[in-house]
């Protein structure tokens, strides 16, 4: 029999991290990398003004929502009884010629599954987010609460969000999209990767 080992993300699943697909608990066990490309949208008229402004916050330039698609990477880690998460959005940054942007993610997980979450931290921006697993072992984040500069937003004015990841064959499909009611769909970016280590 093998031992799982520890960390903040096995330890806050708890016996329901088995039912996470064998690949996203391989990824969120041992950490690693992920690769491919995204895709970039932005809606349209004041919607993609604001969809714009969401992805400037989250530190993906303009060049980059204008080509629509650029190479991704994620970088899974634990450590401090934390997970993290660096994105890279654009070129490798081992290359001298580096137009990346890279945005990174602490999440800080509070109790355990079913009665926890977890806190993202990205600059000033706090959020409180639980997950919900499919019937496939997909991982979908709930937003619960939302912080600025340590100040309550009520979830009527925050955007709304849809994150998740999946499993299709040997890839790991993701999406994150962001809408507003009245204004309709406002910025996603998605893609398939596949571990790169």
């Amino acid at each position: 029999m093998s031992v799982i080992q520890e960390n903040s993300t096995v330890t806050w699943f708890g016996a329901q991290f088995t039912a996470l697909h064998p690949l996203l608990q391989s990824l969120h066990r041992d950490g690693g990398i992920l690769r491919g490309q995204v895709e970039l949208k932005v809606g349209k008229g004041a919607a993609g003004w604001l969809g714009r402004r969401i992805a400037k916050s989250m530190g993906i330039p303009a060049h980059l929502i204008t080509a629509g698609r650029c190479d991704f990477s994620l970088e899974v880690s634990h450590r401090d009884q934390s997970m993290f998460w660096c994105r890279t959005f654009g070129a490798d940054l081992r290359s001298a010629n580096n137009a990346a942007s890279v945005v990174e993610s602490r999440f800080k997980p509070v109790n355990h599954f079913q009665t926890g979450y977890w806190i993202e931290q990205h600059g000033h921006l706090r959020l409180h987010l639980a997950v919900e697993l499919d019937q496939q072992g997909g991982w979908q984040w709930r937003l619960l609460r939302v912080f600025w500069f340590g100040l309550p937003i009520p979830l009527a004015v925050f955007p709304r969000l849809v994150a998740k990841k999946t499993i299709g064959g040997d890839n790991y499909l993701f999406q994150v999209a962001f809408s507003y009611p009245l204004l309709g769909f406002l910025f996603s970016y998605s893609g398939r990767l596949r571990r790169a280590r």
